[in-house]
């Protein structure tokens, strides 16, 4: 199950605020990275976080990923 911050869908003005100014990035930026950062967790099937940036990081450059999933 994954869940995305109600903010990056929705203006919550303070949280939307405290993101956009930790991140350097805007609203519609930030969701995309993490729908690319959870989608991550998802193909590769794992909780590592270093894993899902990487992979997080092809799919930002529409590169190819190769990845060894771990059944669970």
């Amino acid at each position: 199950m994954t869940f995305i911050e109600e903010s990056l869908v929705d203006k919550v003005r303070d949280i939307t605020s405290e993101l956009v100014a930790r991140w350097h990035m805007g609203t519609v930026e930030l969701l995309k990275t993490a729908i690319e950062h959870e989608m991550g967790h998802a193909l590769c099937n794992c909780l590592d976080e270093d894993k899902a940036n990487y992979i997080a990081q092809n799919l930002e450059h529409n590169r190819s990923i190769s990845i060894q999933a771990t059944p669970r």
